[in-house]
């Protein structure tokens, strides 16, 4: 049986979540699947597949993701890799934030020779102030929680095709 490492760095534990839901969809499916923090990742030589995930911070992956991405491209590219962001303004905020958030995963993904990748809806602690829903040209309405775990099952349930 091929083992699958998912790979992830948080900030608020949301992405943590993300992750074990998409282990919880593949081992549902009969893949053995493992979590596990960016830092404590390790050898990627005991995983035939590997899952990253990382919030967006500024607009971009946090950079702890994107040192991960670079300083294994070799060991990433030797195996099929999948790669998904958190971003609570992603599909709320105006075009050309939307746009450098796709960038930034696009520039990752490539890196790592991703087969697939995600941008997954995330959460905030608290509602934005009113200077940075203009600045960013969200509703004053959204949730402040905008997490789907059915989008999240959905493309966890694609992955064993996509990978291979």
């Amino acid at each position: 049986m091929s083992k699958t490492l998912i790979a992830y760095v948080t900030k608020t534990g949301t992405t943590r979540e993300i992750a074990l839901e998409i282990e919880k969809t593949l081992k549902a499916a009969g893949v053995e699947a493992r979590t596990l923090p960016m830092s404590e990742a390790g050898d990627l030589s005991g995983y035939d597949r590997v899952i990253l995930g990382a919030p967006i911070n500024g607009m971009r992956l946090v950079p702890e993701a994107a040192a991960f991405v670079e300083a294994r491209r070799a060991e990433l590219r030797a195996r099929p890799v999948a790669l998904f962001a958190v971003s609570y303004m992603h599909g709320a905020a105006r075009a050309n934030w939307n746009r450098a958030i796709e960038k930034s995963v696009r520039s990752a993904a490539e890196a790592a020779g991703a087969r697939t990748s995600a941008i997954f809806s995330g959460r905030v602690g608290s509602p934005l102030p009113g200077f940075a829903r203009l600045l960013f040209g969200v509703p004053r309405d959204l949730p402040a929680d905008r997490v789907d775990p059915e989008a999240v099952r959905v493309w966890a349930s694609g992955l064993p095709k996509a990978l291979g």
